[in-house]
């Protein structure tokens, strides 16, 4: 891997709520907030509850726009918002990240949960919190450091564990969750750029 590669290992795309974006730029960092798993997962590595950046390796991926982005957003609104409910008026925040080899980027196939539902009703015979647990094990035994990913996951997530300075992040824009999810049917959002690489 040359100088440059370890420096600057991608770009990653990072959906946070906007008032979270504004208390990051205050802050200075964008601190990873979630644990990887579930913490209820007993006997699991250290690193699986250690908490965790979220991202994609695209500002809009087409296969999480089809499968999972309303979920996506959901979590993100929840999450960032001290658990308010879903409302598409809430307005996302797209950040792009300059993700570096200190920052320890891996990727895990976020593939596990997205057949979870119809798993869990196609197998009767097993609870489906046995597939949950099956599912959240499989996810994270899927992890690849970055820099050795090489296009096996379907929907691939980025996840990062150490935090990012804000000088690494830029907004490529902010907009309704309803715009986001029904491509502006319903609301106009108005994209919007900021911030810049170090």
């Amino acid at each position: 891997m040359d100088e440059i590669t370890v420096a600057r290992m991608a770009r990653a795309y990072h959906y946070t709520t906007l008032s979270a974006w504004r208390r990051v730029q205050h802050d200075g960092h964008l601190r990873p907030p979630t644990p990887l798993v579930n913490p209820h997962w007993r006997n699991a590595p250290r690193e699986a509850h250690r908490p965790h950046l979220f991202a994609l390796q695209e500002p809009e991926p087409a296969a999480w726009k089809e499968n999972r982005l309303d979920r996506l957003l959901e979590y993100i609104l929840r999450n960032g918002e001290g658990n308010r409910a879903f409302n598409y008026r809430n307005k996302i925040a797209l950040l792009e990240l300059d993700v570096r080899k200190e920052d320890d980027p891996h990727v895990v196939a976020f593939d596990h949960f997205d057949r979870l539902d119809e798993i869990a009703q196609q197998d009767r015979s097993v609870p489906k919190m046995i597939h949950q647990a099956r599912a959240v094990r499989r996810y994270y035994a899927s992890r690849v450091p970055l820099a050795d990913y090489a296009g096996q996951y379907r929907l691939p997530e980025i996840v990062i564990p150490n935090p990012v300075p804000v000088e690494r992040a830029r907004l490529v824009w902010k907009r309704y969750a309803g715009e986001v999810l029904f491509g502006g049917v319903f609301f106009r959002g108005r994209p919007e750029g900021g911030g810049s690489y170090s």
